[in-house]
């Protein structure tokens, strides 16, 4: 084997109050900084007002982009990119655990052609030439919500294996995916049809004995086993269970119910409808990040959050499962008004 340097110096602080003390570190990076970091915990354990109140002593700006969750996808670090973008940041800064020091250095670039049959072949790698992701598109442009994808979509490990590969029809899974172990053996295969999971799905252990063997169709489970590693047979439990409050639906619209207190204005004007509002729950059952994602009127809207909101600080929901692990989830919530 040849022999190779790889130098990447890094400085290590540590002890209490390391930031504050050693704040004018940060001022040889530039005069803007964009800090990256995910929703809660660096608010709840103070990192973030840490770095915050460095940034200001030094008459630094700064802009906040918290939206990271665990193992955040590719279109999280394109708004984290496009943020830094528009603001025309000098550096970022990471806060938290894995995810959001990933999606800090994750600046991505994309590399697009057309090719035959006018599907567009989209490349992303990161700022050090990797290939994260392969997708094609029959429409891509600018805003995320208004891209198609149509066709193969792979994405990549590190060392250059797919580490998951799928196929769409107008943003619709269709056929085969495939999820992969870094070694390339297989973790996951399923079939989709117009979306929904269809005939078989199947998980396997890194060994490769089957641990879950489930029949869909249309989209509903219709048999399922569930095994150990060693092939003997587990009680079974759905590959996803969605979060719920505690008590069900009935609870959900009874706490509504109890806790709406109508709008006078909307009352006079005999405004009325359905608000949507939308959060995740995290996997520890917490209400994180709620707002409108459809609203009727400014004070429906606010009416609509307030109730949501109080909901999120006197309950916890039982979270969503996936094979078997506590996960978050984004979590969709009509709040009806009517007169």
């Amino acid at each position: 084997m040849n022999t190779f340097r790889y130098f990447m110096p890094v400085d290590t602080y540590f002890g209490r109050d390391c930031i504050a003390e050693h704040k004018e570190v940060l001022k040889k990076l530039g005069k803007k900084a964009m800090i990256v970091t995910g929703r809660t915990s660096a608010k709840k354990n103070g990192s973030q007002k840490d770095v915050t109140d460095a940034l200001e002593a030094l008459d630094m700006q700064w802009v906040l982009f918290d939206e990271i969750g665990e193992n955040p996808d590719v279109e999280t670090v394109v708004r984290a990119a496009e943020l830094a973008k528009k603001e025309a940041v000098d550096f970022v800064i990471g806060i938290g655990g894995g995810s959001p020091m990933d999606a800090s250095k994750a600046t991505c670039f994309a590399v697009i052609e057309k090719e035959n049959g006018g599907l567009l072949k989209v490349d992303v790698f990161t700022l050090d030439s990797v290939k994260t992701e392969t997708t094609h598109y029959s429409n891509y442009v600018d805003n995320p919500k208004d891209c198609v994808k149509e066709g193969l979509q792979t994405f990549w490990y590190a060392n250059g294996t797919d580490s998951a590969t799928m196929s769409y029809r107008r943003n619709k899974y269709q056929g085969d995916r495939i999820v992969y172990y870094p070694d390339h053996s297989i973790r996951l295969k399923a079939y989709f049809k117009n979306g929904r999971r269809e005939g078989l799905f199947q998980l396997f252990y890194p060994n490769g004995t089957i641990r879950r063997t489930d029949i869909y169709k249309d989209g509903v489970l219709t048999e399922g086993h569930l095994y150990a590693e060693d092939g003997s047979e587990m009680k079974y439990e759905p590959y996803e269970v969605m979060p719920q409050f505690p008590g069900g639906n009935r609870a959900v619209i009874a706490f509504l119910s109890k806790n709406i207190h109508y709008p006078k204005d909307a009352q006079k004007a005999r405004v009325q409808g359905r608000v949507i509002m939308q959060f995740v729950v995290d996997a520890d059952g917490a209400i994180v990040s709620p707002k409108v994602v459809k609203g009727v009127s400014a004070s429906l809207d606010n009416e609509a959050l307030r109730v949501v909101k109080k909901m999120a600080s006197e309950y916890k929901w039982i979270p969503a499962r996936q094979d078997g692990r506590n996960v978050r989830v984004k979590y969709t919530l009509p709040v009806t008004f009517r007169l």
